[in-house]
């Protein structure tokens, strides 16, 4: 699960930073293309294809999901693939990332947030630019699920039919600051529920709750980009899946832990990625920033062993 902050800097415009939570230590490469005679550059998990990036025209694509148990089941198919068993248990690429990379073509934030509401992407997904700024939450019917869930109560073989999409588009004024973890907002019934008889979903829901509070609070003052990444990065909770930033947990199989932070700034069609758990191939990096390009990629890695986080791993064990 991610926690994403897209916040209006009078100096900067627009700018997006999302802390990316995996229960699986992903393969990451950036990549650059060029199709449709666009150019996009785009973070591209190699375990599951999965891809969020800015293009020549300073649109940028990031999302926070919402189909939580299809998100989670992601760490299945990345243990396969590494065991190279994915094309026998015939695993597929993850849809989203297809559809975010097909989008990063368009010129608008809003050419961009519609067709991805005509490929029915789940989820809360941001399109902005320097000026503009669209957020389309989009998911299943809430009576048709709800129906379905109330038939298979009656009978465990009930067949679900095929869910109906619906989704809203909204335009966020600059003076908003918008904050997404796990849930819907516009359209709440989407993601981690608060009356689930789930316990795993209660308390996934408990930290989404946490981490939606702790992002809202530490980047009220966020005056930079690099800024919104350091005050997504602060760890103030005990219980490490309760911060935004989730380290210290890598030896728990099914636990997610943010493996990076993606910071997409469109005035300076600028990506930055900051790894705290992947592993990621940097030979390309001369080729990504080279005179030619019109996209651009800074790199600094966190060190999750800096005092801070060391006097907060050291608090867990107290």
């Amino acid at each position: 699960m991610c926690t994403a902050v897209i916040k209006y800097l009078p100096e900067y415009g627009w700018v997006g930073c999302k802390n990316r939570d995996r229960n699986y230590k992903p393969n990451i490469v950036i990549k650059q293309s060029f199709r449709d005679d666009v150019e996009s550059l785009y973070l591209y998990d190699l375990n599951t294809k999965y891809s969020e990036g800015v293009n020549q025209y300073g649109v940028s694509i990031l999302n926070t999901a919402t189909a939580v148990k299809n998100d989670e089941s992601e760490a299945a198919v990345a243990r396969h693939k590494a065991n190279g068993q994915a094309k026998r248990a015939g695993f597929f690429k993850a849809p989203d990332g297809v559809k975010i990379r097909k989008a990063l073509k368009f010129k608008t934030p809003k050419e961009a947030a519609e067709f991805l509401a005509e490929q029915r992407i789940v989820g809360n997904t941001f399109c902005f630019n320097e000026e503009q700024c669209f957020l389309l939450e989009g998911g299943r019917d809430k009576k048709q699920f709800d129906d379905s869930m109330a038939k298979t109560k009656e009978d465990p073989e009930y067949e679900w039919p095929e869910m109906k999409y619906v989704f809203t588009i909204r335009e966020i004024p600059k003076t908003e600051t918008i904050i997404r973890t796990n849930t819907g907002h516009f359209l709440p019934w989407l993601g981690y529920q608060k009356d689930s008889d789930d316990v795993k979903q209660m308390m996934s829901r408990k930290s989404s709750d946490a981490r939606y509070k702790y992002a809202v609070k530490n980047t009220k003052d966020s005056n930079t980009p690099w800024e919104m990444v350091e005050d997504l990065a602060k760890l103030e909770d005990k219980n490490s899946q309760l911060n935004p930033l989730r380290v210290g947990d890598y030896h728990k199989k099914n636990v997610m832990k943010t493996t990076g932070q993606i910071c997409l700034i469109p005035k300076k069609r600028e990506m930055i990625y900051v790894p705290t758990w992947c592993n990621i191939d940097l030979s390309n990096f001369g080729k990504l920033n080279s005179h030619k390009t019109e996209t651009y990629l800074t790199v600094k890695p966190r060190n999750v062993l800096e005092e801070s986080a060391v006097d907060y791993l050291g608090s867990l064990l107290i």
